[in-house]
């Protein structure tokens, strides 16, 4: 497989080079092919993605993120036994957990998604320590995390059950190694930037570039 991708950049390479005017682009589509390589990861290397419900969770809520998963990665899911939540994961005000001590507990050579119902948190630099997030994930990596506790503002059951199951495929997008998408706003991989409006702007797909980057 190495050998396979190391001969398509090196072609790709030979064939750019040939149009002197289009050096730059040439350089920018290189860039873009040795960072999807490095940083990413196929949904072909994925032999399934466990869920962990971490405290009280709707089994209804694991149930809509387990046929959201199914249905846009293909992979089978399995479902843990839920695992109670415990002071070591609060954040530093005691009242809200924080994301990346989740992770941290989590993290395992297995694909792995934590499901909660409580506010998580993660520093936003420049801004404060306790950032409230729809989830979190590890880019790359195999755990990330979601939370139910900010999706449900104004929402009808269809509505919030859409939302769970974007910010999930999301996370897993990151641990594939996906950035946050720039190209379309419709890209379930578009940063919400703090706002639950960009997330119902989405739609459930990943747009062509992001799909190739994990040959969705």
């Amino acid at each position: 497989m190495k050998i396979k991708i190391i001969s398509i950049i090196t072609l790709g390479i030979i064939l750019l080079s040939c149009n002197q005017n289009n050096t730059k682009q040439a350089d920018q589509q290189i860039s873009s092919l040795r960072s999807s390589i490095e940083n990413g990861k196929s949904v072909k290397d994925i032999a399934a993605i466990h869920i962990i419900p971490l405290g009280n969770v709707d089994k209804k809520i694991v149930v809509d993120i387990v046929r959201g998963l199914t249905d846009f990665y293909h992979k089978k899911i399995i479902v843990e036994k839920p695992v109670p939540l415990d002071a070591h994961l609060l954040a530093a005000s005691k009242k809200r957990y924080s994301g990346d001590s989740i992770l941290k507990r989590f993290n395992s050579s297995t694909n792995t998604l934590v499901v909660s119902e409580v506010d998580i948190v993660t520093p936003k630099k420049g801004v404060t320590n306790e950032w409230g997030v729809f989830g979190l994930g590890f880019r790359p990596g195999t755990v990330c995390v979601i939370s139910s506790y900010r999706l449900k503002k104004d929402a009808s059951p269809k509505l919030f059950t859409e939302r769970l199951q974007k910010v999930s495929i999301h996370e897993v997008g990151h641990n594939l190694g996906l950035e946050h998408c720039t190209k379309d706003p419709e890209c379930m991989m578009n940063a919400a930037k703090g706002t639950i409006k960009q997330v119902d702007l989405e739609k459930i797909m990943f747009c062509k570039n992001c799909s190739r980057i994990i040959g969705l």
